[in-house]
């Protein structure tokens, strides 16, 4: 059984490859339709979205964070 969504949070140490190496790897999963990619460090979200025609489309997500996030989390 494939994916049909992958969501991820990134780490400083793999990023890169996941938005790089992997996320063309998991383009050649036919049923694969939507990649997620959160950043907790910066407080945003990478999505990639195939459309019908087989393009991906990007939306970026960049939010303010209420007060509640500590440095502990």
């Amino acid at each position: 059984m494939n994916p049909l969504l992958i969501a991820e949070v990134l780490s400083k140490s793999t990023k890169n490859y996941d938005q790089g190496d992997k996320f063309f790897y998991y383009r050649s999963i036919p049923e694969f339709k939507e990649y997620i990619l959160i950043n907790k460090y910066h407080y945003h979200v990478m999505q990639y979205v195939k459309t019908a025609e087989n393009q991906w489309l990007f939306t970026h997500i960049r939010r303010l964070i209420c007060d509640c996030i500590t440095e502990n989390d």
